[in-house]
């Protein structure tokens, strides 16, 4: 997807958001943390169901996996650069993007069960 595609996305909800057609969206993630309004807006866009989202590894940490084919959600989040310059070292701020899941996406790992032995 375009830069101008997902600004012309963003603005769509950000009207539906205005002509009350859209309440919001409560997005939060697997650290207990809300999102920024922008990500809520960018997971609205998307169609996510409101709820826990947490990333691949996250979810590994709490005991679940993804569910196989399952397709997640973009969200934005802020980082620093450390760029060296002529003046030294600078972090310099940029963004990114990440997948999340729902939670529904996700199911407890199985535990291996070990093999008894035989005497």
């Amino acid at each position: 997807m375009t830069r101008e595609e997902r600004v012309a996305m963003l603005k769509a909800v950000s009207e539906k958001v205005k002509a009350g057609e859209i309440k919001g969206v409560q997005a939060v993630s697997v650290l207990r943390k809300e999102y920024s309004i922008f990500n809520q807006c960018f997971l609205a866009a998307q169609e996510a169901p409101a709820g826990v989202f947490g990333g691949y590894q996250q979810w590994r940490s709490l005991g679940r996996k993804v569910k196989k084919g399952e397709h997640g959600y973009s969200i934005v989040f802020p980082m620093q650069k450390k760029e060296e310059d002529q003046r030294g070292l600078e972090e310099k701020p940029r963004f990114s993007c990440a997948t999340v899941f729902h939670f529904d996406q996700t199911e407890e790992v199985e535990k291996e069960v070990g093999k008894e032995e035989t005497v």
